[in-house]
């Protein structure tokens, strides 16, 4: 498992703030680490707020700094090859129905409708998935999938290259917007026909109406943001009553975050500026959405990778056991038991 190779030449400039969430100006130092994934120089500081436990970092990078953070060979921003055409596999009637049980859930509570296999077997199967399938209503909220709203305006924060832009276009969304810092990724994303501002997050908000969208959408961003709880905040205004807001991130109180300290998939520093846990997000949302409801993300990769990075003699020994069958079915496990580290979130605007 390879790393990038260490970025002498960039300078972070770092300053001391308030906690993001109550404004205290007291704070501890939890832990000081280095960037161990992109190699950045310098080194950066996990603080807990003395008064209401919130832990962020601090000092952290500047607003000016934080285009620097994110180097061109940054997963999301990189343009992705297509994925070849895959054929579809001989028609039976067991896979039909097993197909139907599968999407039901998706088709009949979040209303794609529009997706459904054609044939009564196929409608009843996906009548009696849709309330019975967990594994379906577990993949449809860590996949960040919104109820379906016909001629629906969906907006994503932080919507990278456009991929998760086109997984939604495919399912049938038409009027889709996004905000990308990355002026990069946004050019990528806009070749694939999405409108895409580039901007930081909290600036391009203010652009839009109030009451505009019935979705937004925030794959692993508000971790990354100054201070997601004014975000949060903008994010309520700017959706209709009643529309859906979706995102994940990751949380500090987890197993693996437990096991793997600052090694772990919570501090990706310097880009992670804030440490949730899972209250605190909870904590975050109460005031002006309901409905709230979570799920634990499986993903083996969150061992693989800190123990390797940790100590590289690990490495062969996670990485054969986590990339098996068996690691994988103990990750899913784990991921039901609510003890991974990445967590998705659905919730509705009072």
């Amino acid at each position: 498992m390879s790393t990038a190779p260490k970025l002498a030449s960039v300078s972070i400039r770092l300053e001391r703030v308030a906690c993001p969430r109550c404004s205290s100006s007291k704070s501890t130092t939890v832990y000081a680490a280095q960037d161990h994934i992109y190699r950045l120089p310098g080194t950066f500081y996990a603080a807990s707020c003395n008064d209401c436990g919130l832990w962020f970092q601090n000092p952290r990078p500047t607003q000016e700094a934080v285009p620097l953070l994110y180097p061109s060979s940054y997963g999301p921003h990189a343009e992705t090859t297509p994925r070849a055409a895959v054929l579809p596999r001989p028609v039976n009637a067991v896979r039909t129905i097993w197909h139907g049980w599968n999407q039901g859930f998706l088709t009949i509570k979040l209303g794609y409708e529009h997706r459904s296999i054609p044939g009564r077997t196929p409608r009843l199967a996906a009548l009696i998935g849709s309330s019975l399938s967990s594994g379906a209503r577990w993949r449809a909220g860590c996949d960040l999938i919104p109820r379906f709203v016909p001629e629906g305006r969906l907006l994503e924060i932080g919507c990278g290259n456009g991929d998760s832009l086109k997984k939604l276009r495919d399912l049938g969304w038409q009027d889709l917007h996004g905000i990308e810092l990355s002026d990069a990724a946004a050019r990528i994303a806009r070749r694939a026909g999405f409108t895409v501002k580039t901007a930081i997050i909290e600036s391009a908000l203010h652009d839009y109406p109030d009451n505009s969208f019935d979705v937004i959408v925030a794959e692993m961003v508000l971790e990354h943001l100054l201070n997601p709880f004014t975000v949060v905040q903008q994010i309520a205004r700017k959706l209709k009553p009643g529309g859906e807001f979706l995102f994940s991130t990751v949380i500090r109180d987890s197993l693996d975050g437990r096991i793997f300290g600052s090694y772990s998939v919570c501090y990706d520093f310097p880009r992670h500026m804030v440490f949730f846990r899972k209250r605190d997000l909870d904590d975050m949302l109460h005031s002006d959405f309901d409905q709230i409801h979570s799920w634990h993300q499986s993903t083996p990769i969150d061992f693989q990778r800190p123990a390797h990075l940790r100590d590289a003699r690990f490495d062969p020994q996670f990485r054969k056991f986590f990339k098996s069958r068996a690691g994988a079915h103990v990750v899913q496990l784990l991921a039901r038991l609510k003890l991974m580290g990445r967590v998705s979130y659905r919730c509705r605007r009072k």
